[in-house]
């Protein structure tokens, strides 16, 4: 990874991603992705080990390493910056995974050769004390064990599984199950739905209110207008019903027109009936949905183009919409070291901020005038 690949060429859509790059070497740098739904958040540590990224899980630090052996890029002290990493994050809540390039440790036994170098030995005894539990005991590259899995408590992590290599890297991916207790905020939004209100009783109700009662020559507009305002909601507490919205359902398509919409419809409802694929009728609706889909999404950005001087901020929305590089908030970090993950915190923290910029311009204003 380096400052040259840009986040969009390795963004996972539904995922916020964490990097660290290598600014003076060719290859190398550490890629961490957290599920949107988890609300992750950055972490840093005060180690200066070189290959590391962190974020946070709730009260989880969830990091990922990589222990290079050529002192010429992370320099000879790197090991040593380990050792510090290990024991800064053994008091915490940690998950630590990563490729750490100890191939002769035997992590069934949890011991090292006789005749390993000192810095092995060294790395265990700092595993050990800070009360670490390592959890991949099967090879992970040829018959050694390079890529490690660390908690600090014994049941974070079950299951884990080596399953087949990426693509041509020689090392094994390794699968298991964290266990860790959160929240998924499935926000659901009460609103009126005034497509199915009663109208005809909220005109007979207003006809009948005497409205020359509430033409009181000492009640001024202000209160006028509240008096107005009660018996509206009064009657659309009474008239219109409610419905629930799921934020967390798809939107459907900017561009996608009516007709199109009905299309897809229309192939569901064709397929859900004969349930085979190869059918005539079901290939047809196939392929007139994907027609209109075509068709639609063509004519919408034809006309964001058309209209690209007319309407710049429609045009680069819908650009923005097609990058899997979403801009999002995850956490700010004040002055004084704090760090925020609460939407509310960091609401605040930015109104916060505004307000005394906008204070700040008043007050040059009134200098220069």
């Amino acid at each position: 990874m380096t400052p040259d690949i840009g986040d969009a060429e390795v963004q996972l859509a539904g995922y916020e991603m964490f990097r660290r790059d290598r600014d003076n070497a060719r290859g190398g740098g550490v890629l961490l992705y957290g599920r949107h739904s988890l609300l992750p958040s950055e972490f840093h540590t005060s180690a200066s080990f070189c290959d590391q990224v962190w974020c946070k899980l709730g009260n989880l630090c969830n990091g990922l390493c990589y222990r290079s052996s050529n002192v010429n890029i992370v320099g000879e002290d790197n090991n040593e910056h380990l050792l510090d990493l290990i024991t800064e994050v053994g008091n915490k809540h940690v998950l630590l995974m990563g490729d750490f390039n100890f191939p002769s440790i035997d992590w069934n036994n949890f011991m090292a050769m006789p005749t390993e170098d000192s810095f092995t030995k060294a790395f265990l005894k700092v595993v050990e004390d800070s009360f670490l539990s390592q959890h991949v005991t099967v090879p992970t590259r040829g018959n050694s064990v390079f890529d490690l899995v660390f908690s600090t408590e014994p049941d974070l992590v079950s299951d884990v599984k080596i399953i087949e290599n990426l693509d041509k890297i020689d090392h094994s991916m390794l699968t298991f199950y964290l266990h860790l207790d959160y929240t998924v905020d499935h926000s659901r939004t009460v609103r009126r739905d005034y497509n199915k209100g009663d109208y005809d009783s909220i005109r007979k109700a207003l006809s009948v209110i005497d409205w020359s009662a509430l033409n009181n020559s000492t009640s001024t507009v202000e209160e006028y207008r509240n008096s107005f305002k009660a018996i509206l909601a009064q009657l659309e507490e009474k008239f219109i019903p409610t419905k629930t919205y799921h934020s967390d359902r798809l939107k459907k398509p900017v561009w996608m027109t009516h007709k199109s919409w009905k299309s897809v419809k229309r192939k569901y409802k064709v397929f859900s009936k004969y349930k085979n694929k190869d059918l005539p009728a079901v290939i047809a609706a196939n392929r007139t949905a994907k027609k209109d889909l075509r068709k639609a999404r063509m004519n919408f950005e034809k006309k964001l183009a058309h209209n690209i001087k007319q309407d710049s901020k429609s045009f680069y929305s819908y650009v923005r919409s097609k990058s899997k590089a979403k801009v999002r908030i995850c956490s700010l970090k004040q002055d004084s070291g704090t760090v925020l993950d609460d939407d509310f915190e960091i609401a605040t923290c930015f109104n916060t901020f505004s307000h005394q910029c906008s204070h700040r311009r008043i007050f040059t204003m009134c200098l220069s005038q």
